[in-house]
């Protein structure tokens, strides 16, 4: 399957612009990304590991702040992504700061795709996914 209107960012492309931290790799993105080339996709692996990024122990972003950073990548003109799997995700992972994104993202999945319930041994998710989530055993 091939496309050529399309290509994929990697992770580090939205970490620089949202981080800055390399200011001649963060301009060079933000120009790529505001090109008109292409239109870019981003898969959900680069939200995930785009997240662990700036949460993690060299940004120390606080959730709410990365999760604003990310949804203001996502929202230029030439991104793409999977907006009904991951917009809820992003709602969801915000609203509930007990879970990871891992979490969030599977009961979005799992209710996106009719795939109910999420079977799984987190009694947090159980507890938080109410309805979405089931206890194995």
């Amino acid at each position: 399957m091939k496309n050529s209107r399309f290509s994929i960012i990697d992770t580090n492309v939205l970490v620089r612009v949202i981080t800055n931290d390399v200011a001649r790799q963060a301009e060079k993105a933000r120009e790529l990304l505001l090109s008109n080339e292409k239109i870019f996709f981003v898969p959900e692996i680069v939200i995930f590991e785009c997240l662990y990024i700036l949460q993690g122990e060299r940004y120390g972003i606080p959730r709410k702040k990365a999760i604003e950073a990310v949804r203001k990548v996502l929202s230029l003109p030439r991104i793409d992504y999977d907006e009904a799997i991951m917009n809820p995700a992003l709602d969801f992972y915000e609203e509930h700061p007990a879970l990871s994104f891992a979490d969030c993202y599977l009961k979005c999945l799992a209710e996106n795709r009719e795939m109910l319930p999420v079977w799984t041994f987190d009694k947090k998710l159980v507890n938080q996914a109410k309805g979405t989530a089931k206890k194995v055993g």
